[in-house]
């Protein structure tokens, strides 16, 4: 480690053949060398290795490199292009706390002059981490025999406009590509089959997404914050969405239904404002918590008969909502599920409910009509408190139970 360390004026190096490791800065701040050919023996480039060296502009790798850590070549700003060789396959994040994102520095963390990135064919792994924080790449091409994205591969590549992923690919990783906030477009292949959390989280610019008719499951934060998506197409087969798949999408206007789609989790459409209409597919059996939170333009939603549960909060700050239809198998409805709903203004409560939860329909300043069914039996604290333009309330003797403030600061 650190053998040759701001040799300030070393402009010349000839590894030896049998050297197997260039460990941890062995030649950082090395600014005065200008290449370097890694000898095939290597299989291993630690952290830092050639960190710092601003005049490295040729660097040849080894063909039998395995593992190329974090920052080998950070800060070699002269180098614009690198060939990966094939038998990568880990890049050691490191540093991770002191950078302040998960996935730590990748191999050329910040080469704002790194634009041309080629994986030697037969390449089966793009290792991950390798390419995290790259703003000078724009483009990438997966070759074809690329079976695996590893975890955080592209993260931050916020220069990142176009991707061509491998036909033959069959998991991308969590993060792979987070926070690629110029891709425009992207078609994930048919071949994929397993796909992490948040894999395009906070691709701002991202409008046009296909996704594999193998998918079952939208796996959490997917797509989150990414706030040029207008229309998200689910494949038939997909069956879940998990929590805050969508969230933040704020441009999102409409939803495409799989048929398949039982589960919809908590938080999956948090706070996408431009959603106006909601009609939940028949197939669907369990709404999350927060579902569609905050969802400021919508105005009506269709839940259909086959959902028996719909969580709390489900619909809170949706201030624009006007028309709400509940499922009649609901036997409760949870906490805050329309609290701050202050566009409602009428509401049947279906047959069968025996409990309406706290702060279930608090702030809802517009609604003026509501009939209890005579399953009611107990009403929690604040489930109707501060709805001001309430005049009438109709419930019926199997009424037990009133809690504190339920009716606070009605008319």
């Amino acid at each position: 480690e650190y053998a040759f360390y701001h040799c300030i004026n070393l402009k010349d190096v000839k590894l030896s053949s049998a050297l197997t490791t260039i460990n941890t800065r062995a030649f950082n701040d090395c600014i005065a060398l200008p290449e370097i050919e890694i000898p095939d023996s290597v299989v291993k480039i630690s952290y830092g290795a050639f960190d710092g060296c601003t005049a490295l502009a040729d660097v040849k790798l080894s063909r039998n490199l395995v593992q190329l850590d974090g920052r080998a070549f950070s800060g070699c700003d002269a180098l614009t292009s690198i060939t990966i060789p094939k038998k990568v396959a880990t890049s050691y994040k490191a540093d991770i706390s002191d950078y302040g994102y998960t996935g730590g520095r990748g191999a050329f963390n910040g080469n704002a002059n790194l634009k041309s990135v080629t994986f030697e064919e037969g390449s089966t792994v793009i290792a991950g981490n390798l390419l995290a924080n790259c703003p000078g790449i724009e483009t990438i091409v997966i070759p074809d025999s690329v079976t695996e994205i590893g975890e955080y591969a592209f993260y931050h590549c916020i220069n990142l406009k176009d991707v061509k992923l491998s036909s033959a690919l069959t998991t991308i990783n969590t993060q792979a590509f987070n926070d690629c906030s110029s891709l425009l477009a992207i078609t994930v292949p048919d071949s994929v089959t397993s796909m992490g959390s948040a894999v395009f989280a906070n691709c701002t610019s991202l409008a046009d997404v296909t996704l594999p008719n193998t998918r079952q499951i939208i796996m959490s934060r997917t797509f989150e914050s990414c706030s040029s998506l207008e229309k998200i197409v689910l494949p038939e087969t997909v069956t879940r969405i998990q929590e805050n798949a969508f969230e933040n999408c704020t441009a999102l206007k409409e939803i495409v239904w799989s048929k398949a789609l039982t589960t919809i989790d908590a938080n999956a459409f948090l706070n996408c404002d431009a959603l106006v209409e909601v009609s939940i597919p028949a197939t669907v059996t369990s709404m999350g918590n927060h579902v569609f939170r905050d969802c400021d333009a919508l105005t009506t939603v269709v839940i259909p008969d086959s959902v028996t549960s719909v969580n709390a909060w489900a619909f809170h700050g949706c201030t624009g909502l006007t028309e709400l239809s509940l499922p009649t198998n609901l036997t409760r409805i949870e906490r805050g599920i329309c609290s701050g709903c202050k566009s409602l203004t009428e509401l049947v409560i279906p047959p069968g409910v025996t409990s309406i939860g706290m702060r279930a329909f608090e702030g809802c300043s517009s609604l003026k009509h509501i009939t209890l069914p005579a399953t009611v039996r107990s009403i929690e604290p604040e489930a109707f408190a501060d709805c001001t333009e309430l005049v009438h309330i109709y419930m019926q003797n199997g009424v037990q139970e009133i809690g504190e403030d339920a009716f606070r600061g009605c008319m």
